[in-house]
C-alpha cells in the first residue's frame, strides 16, 4: 500500500507505506485554532511508514507533548505527534491525494466542539482524547 499526500502549493510531498492505525477527528480547541476550522481529522500511523519526498517540514510545538508540522511555504498542516507516543505519527487527512478513502473512525474531544457541529453518526464518540 502507498498513500500519496502533500501540501497546497506542492512543494512538500510525502508516501505512507502502511494502513493507517486509526482515522480520528478531533474537536478540541488547540485543533480548531491550528486548523481556523471546527475540527482536524487524523490518521494514526507508525512513524517509520512515513517518508518524505519532496519539501521541508516546518515545526511548530504547540504544546508540552505535542509538535506539529506544515508547509513553510503554504502553511499546510501536515502532521502531529506526541512525545509520549514517540514511534506514532498523525497525517492530517486533508493532505492526502485520496482523502475521501480514510473516514473518520471516531471522535475526540467532543466535549470542546461547537454547540452548532452536529455529529450525524453512530461512530464512537469520546467527551475528551
Amino acid at each position: 500500500m502507498k498513500i500519496l499526500g502533500g501540501c497546497h502549493c506542492g512543494n512538500v510531498r510525502f508516501e505512507i507505506s502502511a494502513p493507517p492505525l486509526s482515522v480520528c477527528t478531533c474537536y478540541c480547541r488547540t485543533c480548531q485554532k491550528i486548523s481556523g476550522s471546527t475540527s482536524t481529522t487524523a490518521a494514526d500511523f507508525i512513524k517509520n511508514d512515513f517518508a518524505l519526498l519532496q519539501g521541508q517540514l516546518k515545526q511548530y510545538v504547540s504544546s508540552k507533548k505535542v509538535v506539529r508540522s506544515f508547509c513553510e511555504d503554504c502553511g499546510s498542516h501536515i502532521s502531529y505527534s506526541n512525545t509520549d507516543y514517540p514511534d506514532r505519527i498523525e497525517i492530517f487527512v486533508g493532505s492526502f491525494d485520496y482523502s475521501e478513502e480514510f473516514p473518520t473512525e471516531v471522535h475526540t474531544w467532543v466535549s470542546h466542539k461547537s454547540k452548532w457541529v452536529k455529529i450525524c453518526d453512530s461512530l464512537p464518540q469520546h467527551k475528551q482524547d
